[in-house]
């Protein structure tokens, strides 16, 4: 029994389950503003589940060059109609990231496509490690 429940809740760990809280919305059912962040070259990409929602609806906002809010208004729906079954969200959702670095934020470019939000996030270049030159002394 303590192995089932064990199995269950590392399960839920591996499949994001502290990344999908939103504090407004329940979004158990459609996956509304679940992420994935990875890096391309010197790129912060994040890609978030977003079906159903508009350019208009969506705000993304850069804070500090390091820290992305990424939030959405999604329509009330018809409350005279009689549902069987009520699962997709509606209201406010907010996802809130701390950046690995600090980004240019006037390179950052965000596309909705394909009920896909995808945010890129260049490097500052200030922040990019330099090599250094090591030159020899003489030796006398």
């Amino acid at each position: 029994m303590a192995a089932d429940l064990q199995k269950v809740l590392l399960d839920a760990w591996a499949n994001g389950l502290p990344f999908r809280h939103f504090p407004t919305l329940d979004n158990s059912a459609d996956g509304v503003g679940a992420l994935d962040v990875y890096l391309e070259d010197q790129t912060v990409v994040v890609e978030v589940n977003a079906p159903g929602i508009t350019q208009e609806q969506v705000e993304v906002e850069l804070n500090k060059d390091t820290s992305l809010l990424i939030a959405a208004n999604l329509p009330a729906r018809d409350e005279k109609a009689s549902y069987l079954r009520r699962e997709r969200p509606e209201g406010r959702f907010e996802r809130r990231l701390t950046l690995p670095f600090p980004v240019d934020g006037e390179k950052v470019q965000a596309s909705l496509a394909a009920g896909v939000l995808t945010i890129r996030l260049p490097r500052l270049a200030s922040s990019l490690p330099r090599r250094i030159p090591v030159g020899q002394t003489a030796q006398s």
